[in-house]
C-alpha cells in the first residue's frame, strides 16, 4: 500500500519539476545556438513538445479499447529504451563515420519523415 502512495508521490513531484527543466533546456540551447540561428534552435523543443503530443493521442487512436492502455504503455517505453537508450552511441557514430557534425540531425530527420508517412498510412478509428 505504501509503494502506491509513494510512487503518486513520485510522480507528482516529477510533473511539478517539468515546468522549471522546460525553461532550462530551452535557455541552455538557446545559449549555446549559433548567433544567428537561436530563435531556430529555440524553437526545436516546443516543436518537439507538440509532436509528443500529438504521438499521445496517435497510440490511443491506433489500439482497441481493452488494451489501449496496456498497448500504448509497452510501445511507449520499449521503443524509448532501445532508441532513447542507444541514441548518443548512434549519434557518436554517426559523428565518427560521416566526420559531419550535424549527421544526427540528418538521421532523426529521415526517422521523422519515415514516421510521418507510417501514420499517413494508419486507418481511421
Amino acid at each position: 500500500m505504501w509503494a502506491a502512495q509513494l510512487l503518486t508521490v513520485a510522480r507528482c513531484a516529477q510533473g511539478f519539476s517539468t515546468g522549471g527543466e522546460y525553461a532550462r533546456a530551452v535557455t541552455y540551447v538557446i545559449e549555446h545556438a549559433p548567433a544567428q540561428q537561436r530563435a531556430r534552435w529555440g524553437s526545436a523543443i516546443p516543436t518537439a513538445t507538440l509532436f509528443a503530443f500529438a504521438m499521445s493521442v496517435l497510440l490511443t487512436e491506433v489500439f482497441p479499447t481493452k488494451v489501449r492502455y496496456t498497448a500504448s504503455a509497452v510501445t511507449y517505453n520499449l521503443s524509448y529504451a532501445i532508441f532513447g537508450g542507444t541514441a548518443p552511441f548512434v549519434a557518436t557514430w554517426l559523428i565518427d563515420a560521416t566526420g559531419l557534425p550535424y549527421a544526427p540531425a540528418i538521421y532523426l530527420s529521415v526517422i521523422a519523415i519515415g514516421s510521418f508517412c507510417a501514420a499517413l498510412l494508419l486507418p481511421e478509428t
